[in-house]
């Protein structure tokens, strides 16, 4: 859900990225029985892209309150904030 530059600054180590506008193009590579959690910046884009997965039928979703700048606060302060 995040941008190429808001990944080149930090990202959670084992995620991948992809950005918002393209989550439509890449549905065929997700895993449907697997948990997926989304995450971006603060958490409202990847709330609208979990709202499009579940509208294409998965349904072990879960999005990343507060995106990565939480993370970086309560999880990993290594991942740089901005």
């Amino acid at each position: 859900m995040r941008e190429p530059h808001e990944w080149d600054i930090g990202r959670i180590d084992g995620a991948t990225l992809i950005p918002l506008g393209e989550i439509e193009e890449h549905l065929g590579e997700l895993p449907r029985d697997e948990e997926i959690i989304l995450y971006c910046k603060m958490g409202g884009r990847s709330m609208k892209a979990l709202d499009t997965l579940r509208d294409n039928g998965f349904t072990h979703l879960r999005n990343l309150k507060g995106g990565i700048n939480a993370w970086s606060r309560e999880v990993d302060p290594s991942v740089p904030q901005y």
